[in-house]
């Protein structure tokens, strides 16, 4: 077996890989042990998701929505956070908890507070930004052999075709230019499924193959999407899909679109 990113022998390797880092949530989307070999495991522990993790942008959002670390742990740094005992589950609806009762004035300047801060944090976390570059393009490598898991051949295509050499050559060494992405909010942090309060959604993927012969990774993080091209350093085509399909999540596009717009990028590269 070799290592997907680096190429190298990895049948020793003895660590499963999280696409989406544990420490952000992710105890099931995990890549078994060799299609990442420890080396790059390592290196992209130090390197790419631990300056994401631990910026003060996301530090505060873990703290927030109490998310546990490897060691089972939940970031308690800030005391000034305005997030205890209130959570945005939609985006027109706060819950606000409390064992007393609060005036109608007092509910509003909780919420006022906190929205605030969702709106101050949202600027930080969409804003481009280099390690989450990085941290988005190794995510689209391995969860496209996620998704192609059931042929094993997939290491080989990653590791050997011409479309993919520009996205591990940056997620291994990175550069003097950030890869661009796209980002925005499209639900809520604490989005409840089907109006359960008591669950919401951390992260959800995909990928996007299009006519215009552009491949795209989806992946939703605490209600922001960000799109990155895994060929291209490029996006302005992806800003164009969304103009023309009304700016739906492509992850919520209908299969029958998903197949019409796959069967365009075949088409595409076979003229």
């Amino acid at each position: 077996m070799r290592c997907i990113f680096c190429g190298n022998d990895s049948s020793s390797s003895k660590s499963v890989e999280h696409i989406v880092p544990a420490s952000f949530g992710n105890s099931v989307s995990i890549l078994p042990k060799g299609i990442v070999c420890d080396k790059c495991n390592n290196y992209f522990a130090r390197k790419i998701e631990s300056p994401f993790l631990n910026s003060e942008v996301v530090l505060q959002l873990r703290q927030e929505l109490e998310i546990n670390n490897r060691d089972g742990k939940v970031v308690n740094r800030f005391a000034d956070l305005p997030t205890k005992n209130i959570m945005q589950i939609s985006q027109d609806l706060h819950l606000v908890m409390s064992q007393e009762d609060k005036t109608e004035e007092e509910v509003e300047q909780a919420v006022f507070k906190y929205q605030k801060y969702l709106k101050r944090t949202d600027e930080l976390l969409i804003k481009p930004d280099y390690n989450l570059s990085r941290l988005l393009a190794k995510m689209a490598v391995e969860a496209f052999v996620y998704k192609c898991l059931d042929d094993m051949n997939v290491i080989d295509y990653i590791i050997e075709d011409e479309a993919f050499k520009k996205i591990r050559q940056y997620v291994r060494y990175g550069g003097n230019y950030i890869w661009e992405y796209n980002a925005r909010r499209i639900y809520a942090r604490n989005e409840a499924y089907h109006g359960d309060v008591t669950t919401h959604i951390n992260y959800e993927f995909d990928f996007l193959f299009t006519s215009q012969g552009k491949a795209y990774f989806i992946i939703v993080m605490y209600g922001i999407e960000y799109v990155i091209n895994i060929i291209d350093n490029t996006i302005s085509d992806y800003t164009e899909w969304l103009k023309n399909n009304h700016y739906i999540s492509p992850l919520y596009i209908s299969p029958e679109q998903r197949k019409k717009e796959f069967e365009g990028y075949m088409n595409f590269f076979a003229k």
